[in-house]
């Protein structure tokens, strides 16, 4: 995503994404930003992370792993440093994804036993992961993002073992029209939320369009990119799918935790359950 970004910018084109949570694609932006998101960051869903770990579990100790990739890698850094600056004792590992075989450091995590282990990345390392911590007898908090949290990369192979398993970034509880309009077009219910971020970053778009654009001599439309960003840049989208949605000054969505649409849930009865705290 980085590189498109950089390359739409390059040529005055204006990006709102629904989907991509990289931190930086944002605060690395130069003057003037073409790029907005109504999706969460992954600073966001890291803040969101640490503060139920801090608030909620209590947490003195941490193991925090990531997959090497540049998702994982991201929303572990993002957790981390909220973490240890709450005075919470950070181990930090990594692992490559594609690797199947955690023996070796489940066996080590259960021997430390601490109070939560943490994994940024994909299923199906998330899953195997934790199915082998389980194995190694560890026996306390595991929490996870939105890469892992899908039923049929997690909860479908683990079964019962799935049972309490933490996540950030769940599926949001969608309004009846849309989850009803996205079924008759999908042919299924959305399993993330992004369905429903995609559906605003749309909305915001077409409302920019709207308000800016003219037509021209030969019925085109003539739209001036620098107006179309200042008209995105103050969209005030007050009943979004995902939420009320404005944007800050650099292009992410002000607000956080279910002001941005972003959401925690715990694995019930076989399936992904929201909660507060």
């Amino acid at each position: 995503a980085s590189r498109v970004v950089a390359v739409y910018a390059r040529a005055g084109i204006v990006m709102v994404s629904g989907s991509a949570t990289r931190s930086d694609l944002t605060t690395g932006q130069t003057s003037p930003e073409f790029f907005f998101r109504t999706a969460y960051s992954n600073s966001q869903e890291g803040a969101l992370q640490a503060r139920y770990l801090i608030a909620q579990l209590g947490a003195a100790t941490a193991y925090l792993i990531d997959d090497s990739g540049t998702y994982g890698t991201d929303l572990a850094n993002s957790v981390q440093a909220p973490l240890r600056q709450s005075g919470i004792k950070v181990t930090r590992e990594a692992i490559a994804a594609g690797d199947v075989d955690f023996s070796e450091l489940a066996g080590r995590i259960a021997a430390d036993n601490p109070d939560v282990v943490i994994f940024e990345g994909f299923n199906p390392e998330g899953a195997l992961l934790y199915r082998q911590l389980r194995d190694a007898g560890y026996g306390g908090t595991f929490l996870s993002g939105d890469g892992v949290a899908v039923t049929s990369d997690f909860i479908e192979p683990l079964g019962e073992l799935a049972e309490g398993v933490v996540f950030a970034g769940c599926s949001l509880t969608l309004p009846e029209e849309f989850l009803s309009d996205y079924v008759e077009i999908i042919g299924s219910e959305p399993v993330t939320g992004f369905p429903a971020h995609l559906a605003d970053a749309a909305t915001v778009l077409l409302d920019a369009v709207a308000q800016v654009a003219e037509e021209g001599e030969d019925g085109s439309l003539v739209i001036d990119p620098l107006e179309l960003r200042d008209a995105v840049s103050a969209s005030t989208l007050l009943f979004g799918v995902s939420g009320a949605i404005a944007f800050d000054e650099n292009g992410d969505r002000v607000g956080d935790g279910a002001t941005v649409g972003l959401t925690m849930c715990k694995v019930e009865d076989g399936r992904f359950v929201n909660f507060e705290f």
